[in-house]
């Protein structure tokens, strides 16, 4: 018996509503039925146009021609389709091209309307090429002038839309007036909106933010029916990223299921809620977190977060916290559990302290270095350049035929070209250095009263005043509190400011006497290039004679666990 599929497709969601998917699907079975085909339905395409041709890339069409292709359909089968232009809609050149390769993989198709079968050993049938030419060209004309009629109407809306409003759907914050003359402020909802940027500016990452309105029972927004129970961080993520805070309107135009900008934002469509400079620092904060940091449960255990790296192999360092049988929390070194690095472990508590101490004491003039010069022209020229490249791609779709590689390659520019847009807008607002110095002194002094809070807002803080930090764990011969040698753990934390300042600071027991004796093994070193001098390695292989305190903040004393 021969094996027959059917695939069902249909434009917009609101056909699916109507009865498009009962009549197809009575048609395919009523043509198996007269023709003793036995019948396998494919999953129906529901709400997606065939005229920019991704049906044949992604969806069930597209995985059963792969496996026809392969050969893992039987040579014969039969397509059942409505009509030729529910597998293609695209120029009639590639939907001919199109259904030919589908005839060339051994499949027939078949149309319930009209009803014909387009058969694949039918080489000389030139009436089935003309047929299939005429209605593939007519399905292409109707969508074609449809897509420019709707084009253009949307086209003077959004050119009314200066001056008037387009529709009643706006942001949760807002509603329509009743005389459409404009949008009012909810400002409840507001009040939550801004709530929620003034944590991501504080240093909350999105999973924190989410669970923290759960947390404090704080409504969601929407309306009654469609008023969500709770917080999710999909909808946060939404909101962080909506433009329309400060007022500005993106018309935009649907790709499938996709939203498209199309043209420049609309600015004071809106009324805004929030402050520029307000937007940017919480988008900054929420940038710095996408670098790859990791959550940190309840509590921020490390204020560190990823800053710091090992001077001995440039990898990380792996906070491990304090536990029943470990009592003391340690940073440990990435590199030395894969045998890249020694495996020098440090208590986390001595470097914070010491680095709290540091920082409490560093003032605006010693952050001022040489003056950045401004890469803003630089990152505008490449934004430029790949908008010219993503438009020429985008006009490729409705012509080329390796439709999935160019979606992939305009996927990977579009992302290039939102991070480039987010380093112009850095660019656009520098840090101002000075200004996030004292906020984290202040931060510092307040960490005894709600230590959550404001170690995540010291964290924050901490990104966006520093590059980089080098932390070098190495083990020294001392003389301790009895007069005896003994070898010790000393550490150099090497800190690089954001203004190309660079400090360093040296650690080191409190219990080991003569600190401020000679015979540091160098004055100053680039750690982050010490794992390339092998002379310095050496050095730092074995225990050395006893550093210098020269230009050192000793650490607090050594905290060590209670006996029970």
């Amino acid at each position: 018996m021969i094996q027959a599929f059917s695939f069902i497709r249909w434009s917009r969601p609101e056909q699916g509503k109507g009865d498009t998917l009962r009549r197809q699907k009575k048609a395919s079975a009523n043509l198996c039925e007269r023709h003793g085909w036995n019948l396998t339905e494919l999953p129906p395409l529901q709400g997606r146009s065939a005229f920019r041709g991704k049906q044949r890339a992604v969806g069930p069409l597209a995985e059963f021609l792969k496996l026809a292709e392969d050969g893992r359909v039987p040579k014969g089968s039969v397509l059942i389709v409505e009509s030729l232009d529910r597998l293609t809609r695209e120029a009639v050149r590639t939907a001919v091209k199109f259904f030919l390769s589908i005839l060339d993989a051994g499949i027939d198709i078949a149309t319930t309307n009209p009803e014909h079968i387009f058969k694949h050993d039918a080489e000389n049938d030139i009436q089935d090429i003309m047929i299939a030419v005429v209605v593939l060209s007519r399905g292409h004309e109707e969508s074609a002038v449809k897509s420019e009629r709707v084009g253009e109407a949307w086209a003077k809306k959004r050119e009314r839309a200066k001056t008037e409003k387009l529709t009643a759907t706006c942001p949760a914050w807002l509603r329509l007036r009743e005389d459409r003359s404009g949008f009012e402020v909810i400002d409840k909802n507001a009040d939550t909106v801004r709530l929620i940027f003034r944590l991501a500016a504080d240093g909350y990452g999105v999973f924190r933010i989410t669970r923290k309105l759960n947390a404090d029972k704080v409504p969601t927004l929407g309306s009654k029916k469609k008023k969500a129970r709770q917080w999710y961080e999909s909808y946060v993520i939404r909101i962080l990223n909506n433009r329309a805070v400060l007022g500005e309107y993106q018309p935009c135009t649907r790709n499938g299921n996709k939203s498209v900008p199309q043209g420049e934002p609309i600015k004071d469509y809106y009324p805004p809620i929030l402050k520029e400079a307000d937007f940017v620092a919480a988008r900054r904060a929420i940038d710095s977190r996408a670098l790859g940091f990791k959550r940190t449960g309840k509590d921020i255990p490390n204020v560190f977060g990823k800053l710091i790296r090992n001077a001995r192999d440039g990898s990380g360092w792996l906070y491990v916290p304090a536990k029943k049988k470990s009592p003391i929390a340690r940073l440990e070194p990435v590199g030395g559990r894969n045998g890249t690095s020694a495996p020098l472990s440090m208590r986390y508590q001595v470097l914070e302290d010491a680095f709290l101490v540091f920082l409490s004491e560093v003032s605006v003039q010693d952050l001022t270095g040489t003056p950045k010069v401004s890469k803003a022209a630089e990152i505008e020229w490449k934004i430029k350049d790949l908008t010219k490249r993503i438009g020429v791609l985008e006009a490729r779709l409705d012509t080329d035929d390796d439709l999935s590689s160019l979606l992939d390659k305009l996927k990977g520019w579009k992302l290039e070209k939102a991070e480039l847009e987010r380093k112009l807008e850095a660019e656009n607002n520098p840090t101002d250095e000075g200004a996030i110095l004292h906020d984290a002194k202040a931060v510092i002094a307040k960490l005894k009263e709600n230590p959550e809070h404001y170690r995540t807002k010291l964290k924050q803080l901490l990104h966006l005043l520093i590059e980089e930090a080098w932390l070098l764990v190495y083990e020294a011969r001392a003389i301790g509190s009895r007069q005896r040698e003994m070898t010790v753990r000393y550490a150099k934390l090497q800190v690089h400011f954001k203004t190309g300042v660079v400090r360093s600071i040296q650690i080191y027991p409190e219990a080991v006497v003569g600190a401020d004796a000679e015979g540091e093994p160098a004055t100053f070193f680039d750690l982050r290039t010490l794992r390339e001098d092998k002379d310095m390695m050496k050095t730092f292989s074995k225990p050395i004679p006893l550093p210098s305190a020269a230009d050192a903040i000793p650490a607090p004393p050594q905290y060590r666990p209670k006996k029970r």
